[in-house]
């Protein structure tokens, strides 16, 4: 199946983690596949500096803010060589990566947005910080970034991830099989493999109260139910594998796992990925354009405070 090269946004801040992020997206997408947009947005002189000039001393302040400025333009100006450089490496074509620094107009997150509009297939950033819930949760870009893009895949990269593997976390809904499919469009052409994923929470998941009370009156109800919803969830299986291997997946290269009875998807999936050497998560977004509702238990964002070093794609 033929499809035009991707688009992809690759948004760099120049730190260790962003040239991971590099490193990863030059090995998850294949040679002429892809056409990248390596961006910055530098921010500018604070408007306080200016406003010092009418005072003593005030103009050695703005000169000392300028030169921080023209030092930080000039890093990030060997960042993307070193960057561009990386993707020439994996075999990338040298015409299809296109640098653009830009200097700050509203905000490092809505002018990322903005760029966005442009029309990318996915914006790649990484992760930043150590801890699992700051680099997302508290104000970060990344978190700003998912609220504001809806239409697009948003890519996290964390660590170092093994770009081989590809786990896409699936249900029966149409938003996880487009993240199914979005997955194999992006790998194709690659040596990816590819697992799809349905984690089922047993009885363990629900208040052990409740539990207790039922399970005295409805415990073989209740099983009967169970295995007739893994009967499903097997037979959706088959059926997305059939249906991702039609949209260009290579038979050999896809598998399914059902996982059931736990207490956390969002943990085993995670915990799946980390044992089986995964690097990359894919889920569904399920048409979400407000990052207050994906805070709200997901268990795709669930999955992106885990997964810290991994890449976790957020698909619409």
């Amino acid at each position: 199946m033929n499809e035009h090269p991707k688009r992809i946004l690759l948004a760099l801040d120049g730190s260790e983690q962003s040239y991971n992020a590099v490193e990863y997206a030059a090995g998850i997408l294949a040679p002429g596949n892809a056409f990248f947009v390596l961006f910055h947005v530098l921010p500018t002189i604070p408007d306080i500096y200016y406003d010092l000039d009418a005072y003593a001393g005030g103009r050695a302040w703005i000169h000392t803010s300028h030169a921080w400025f023209l030092g930080q333009k000039r890093q990030m100006e060997e960042f993307m060589k070193t960057a561009k450089a990386a993707l020439v490496r994996a075999g990338h074509p040298e015409e299809n990566i296109t640098e653009n620094i830009q200097d700050k107009k509203v905000g490092i997150a809505r002018d990322i947005a903005y760029e966005v509009q442009s029309g990318y297939d996915a914006v790649v950033l990484g992760r930043t910080g150590v801890s699992r819930i700051k680099d997302i949760v508290l104000g970060s870009v990344a978190n700003k970034l998912l609220g504001r893009v809806s239409g697009t895949a948003v890519w996290f990269i964390g660590g170092k991830p093994n770009p081989g593997k590809i786990l896409v976390a699936v249900d029966p809904s149409e938003g996880a099989q487009r993240a199914a499919e979005a997955a194999v469009s992006m790998g194709r052409g690659s040596d990816a493999e590819y697992i799809l994923l349905h984690v089922q929470r047993g009885l363990m998941g629900y208040s052990p109260v409740m539990v207790e009370a039922r399970m005295t009156v409805e415990n073989e109800e209740l099983q009967k139910r169970l295995r007739e919803h893994q009967r499903e969830q097997l037979g959706f299986l088959d059926h997305l594998k059939e249906r991702v291997i039609a949209e260009g997946a290579p038979a050999d290269k896809v598998r399914t796992h059902f996982i059931s009875d736990v207490y956390s998807r969002a943990e085993t999936i995670v915990d799946y990925a980390v044992k089986n050497d995964i690097g990359t998560i894919v889920v569904g977004r399920r048409g979400l354009s407000r990052v207050q509702e994906f805070f709200m238990g997901r268990v795709g964002y669930k999955v992106m405070q885990l997964a810290n070093k991994s890449a976790v794609w957020v698909v619409a």
